[in-house]
């Protein structure tokens, strides 16, 4: 071991410790992000359409395959597709 090996090893363990990170962490992160971005669309689908009529269950069922769009600077639904999505989604016999 030369004297440089032993000033950089001296050097890390001085170091603060970083948080380390798992892949699965970052999924879990990118996961949740994307489940809140489409309920903060449904629900801005809903303040918008508020004569539609719809089953909680329904709504969640559609937001969850419905395709995301721009709608200004937030992503969202597109008003007339996601409610016939919604409607088509209610009729499914589960």
């Amino acid at each position: 071991m030369t004297n440089n090996d032993h000033r950089i090893r001296a050097r890390d363990a001085d170091a603060p410790a970083t948080p380390t990170v798992t892949v699965t962490q970052m999924l879990v992160d990118d996961a949740s992000r994307a489940v809140a971005s489409r309920i903060a669309a449904l629900r801005r689908w809903e303040a918008r359409n508020p004569q539609a009529r719809h089953r909680q269950e329904d709504l969640l069922a559609a937001a969850a395959v419905a395709p995301l769009i721009a709608l200004g600077d937030e992503p969202g639904f597109d008003d007339v597709t996601f409610g016939d999505l919604a409607d088509f989604v209610a009729e499914i016999p589960w």
